[in-house]
């Protein structure tokens, strides 16, 4: 198992709920401090009890989501900015999605290459991603910014011009809608389990909405699901992550990353509809009001366009 774990000459950090799996396959399997060194082991290095070599290194351990534990059967393309990798891959079984997408437990969505074999078959299933523009966010849940950076790197890997993320990888499922459309954009992923609570023990979510803004039809999860039965390999880069607080632009690859502010067009759709004066004057003379977001991230928006006091009830 463990000599899997390493592609060749790379070094990846891992992420300790991927070190809790490779502990199920091990009995013996234990972190070491890098100043204990065990045997034939660079003294940075953690390993197992068992004496097979460990893939991980110390520095940056808690940081990054890993994307070692995979066969290593891939093919490199190098290309002007950085590598675009091709790994071969085994489906998994239910990645049907509904109209609200596909949703399962976060530990399921952090399995190595369950989230990329659901986002290269949305690719797949749409005549791919060439050329074409996507707005990508979630609800700030357990894993979304991770998530985020996978489906990045993959859109890159498949071609797309570029991507439209919310700060900090947030956008509510209508801030995202609103975004498809005025921005024109042929798509867009969003990382949500609604209403469901999130966490590492909890619930996880990704959905496709199409160019009106509205989540994908039945024919469009059906070709979705249809892919999810015979994929057999997916595109990646091989690449850092990129800053997700950042606003702006800049490149991953060769497509266009954009950073903008998750709140601020979406307000500004939610002025022309509701009048905040109004409404704002309405708490500021003392009307008290209970608002619970349900584990998503509608909370941002009401304190920054009705001036709210920050506190868990209003």
């Amino acid at each position: 198992f463990y000599p899997q774990l390493t592609m060749k000459g790379r070094e990846r950090p891992i992420h300790p709920t991927t070190l809790s799996l490779i502990s199920n396959h091990c009995a013996n399997f234990v972190l070491v401090p890098s100043n204990k060194r065990i045997a034939g082991q660079p003294a940075d290095q953690r390993g197992c009890a068992c004496g097979l070599p460990c893939p991980c290194t110390h520095r940056k351990l808690d940081v990054r989501y890993t994307r070692a534990l995979f066969k290593p059967k891939y093919k490199r393309q190098e290309g002007s900015f950085m590598t675009k990798v091709t790994h071969e891959i085994t489906p998994f079984d239910g990645q049907k999605p509904g109209t609200s997408g596909l949703r399962k437990k976060t530990r399921v969505f952090m399995t190595p290459g369950y989230l990329e074999c659901f986002v290269q078959s949305i690719f797949n299933a749409i005549d791919g991603a060439v050329d074409k523009t996507f707005v990508v966010g979630g609800d700030g849940r357990y894993f979304n910014a991770e998530a985020i950076q996978t489906i990045l790197r993959m859109a890159s890997a498949n071609g797309a011009k570029r991507v439209i993320v919310g700060q900090g990888g947030l956008l509510s499922t209508p801030a995202a809608s609103n975004l498809i459309r005025k921005r024109g954009a042929n798509g867009g992923l969003i990382l949500s389990a609604s209403h469901n609570p999130g966490g590492i023990d909890a619930d996880f979510g990704l959905k496709y909405n199409i160019s009106n803004g509205g989540p994908a039809p039945e024919g469009v999860t059906a070709a979705m699901f249809e892919q999810t039965k015979t994929i057999s390999e997916y595109h990646t880069l091989d690449t850092d992550d990129i800053d997700l607080n950042d606003l702006g632009e800049t490149k991953l690859g060769g497509m266009s990353v954009e950073i903008v502010d998750p709140v601020a067009a979406y307000g500004e759709l939610m002025k022309k509809l509701f009048d905040f004066g109004a409404i704002k004057a309405l708490f500021q003379a003392g009307f008290t009001v209970r608002f619970d977001a349900m584990h998503a991230v509608t909370g941002p928006v009401s304190y920054t366009h009705l001036t709210l006091p920050t506190t868990p009830y209003v």
